[in-house]
């Protein structure tokens, strides 16, 4: 499972996953989403690759290794620097458990959600929402 750490707002970054044992990613067998937060909304999607860097999967191939669903779960969503204390949040099926911290030095605050009910690699992504 990952941990997603965000630091400040807005953010933007991807992650790349793949089996890690075969070359199959040279097949297209691997996970690259981008994940985006806004200061209120973090998400997740696939990432739009460079039509040079696509490839055709060849037909007479057996099934690929690519990692497992498992093993795409995301189990602790962080993010740093809030200027403003979340009192909730959201994700399409419904409320999700969050802790807050006040930083030590400064105005920021720091929210943690555990087990958010997502992961990496879906083809429609998803969404979580902060509320204030």
């Amino acid at each position: 499972p990952y941990t997603v750490e965000v630091y400040g707002s807005p953010a933007r970054g991807r992650i790349y996953i793949d089996d890690g044992r075969s070359h199959h990613f040279q097949m297209g067998a691997f996970v690259l989403d981008e994940i985006i937060f806004d200061g209120a909304s973090l998400s997740s999607r696939p990432a739009q690759l460079p039509s040079s860097a696509r490839r055709p999967l060849p037909a007479d191939r057996g099934p690929l290794a690519s990692p497992s669903a498992a093993g795409l779960r995301v189990e602790r969503l962080v993010l740093h620097g809030l200027t403003r204390r979340p009192v909730a949040a959201r994700s399409p099926v419904g409320d999700l458990p969050l802790s807050v911290v006040k930083a030590e030095l400064g105005d920021s605050w720091s929210a943690m959600i555990k087990e958010p009910g997502v992961g990496f690699g879906t083809r429609e992504g998803w969404a979580l929402e902060l509320l204030f």
